[in-house]
């Protein structure tokens, strides 16, 4: 699915970091309980009622490899709500999230304001 399908489809676009969980979860192997990852939320751009931190269902049924956000880094993040925790659009199989670095939006290998993506993407 495309990025601009994929924002369309999102219920909840986030600004976010992972504090824990992910990749380095499964050196030990997979781990039911680290099938999901804690997003601190800087700043959300569609949705309503987001708390400050989520947990986002990470791997466990993701469609190919969940959602592999560098720890700490921030990350524009295309989610539904699903229970108390929160998932991937298509469980994964649309656009997963989109990197930053600094205060610049990485697409494609292009850098952009945020301001900009925001405007470019209807956000």
């Amino acid at each position: 699915m495309s990025l601009p399908d994929t924002i369309h489809k999102a219920e909840v676009i986030v600004i976010g970091e992972r504090r824990s969980g992910g990749n380095e979860a499964f050196a030990g192997g997979l781990d039911r309980k680290n099938d999901y990852i804690t997003l601190t939320v800087s700043k959300v751009l569609k949705g309503q009622g987001v708390p400050e931190e989520i947990s986002v269902r990470s791997w466990y049924g993701m469609c190919p490899y969940g959602i592999d956000i560098d720890k700490n880094q921030p990350a524009i993040v295309y989610l539904r709500k699903a229970g108390t925790y929160y998932v991937a659009v298509d469980d994964g199989c649309a656009e997963k999230f989109t990197p930053m670095q600094g205060d610049k939006v990485v697409v494609d290998k292009d850098s952009m304001a945020l301001a900009d993506f925001r405007k470019l993407y209807g956000l």
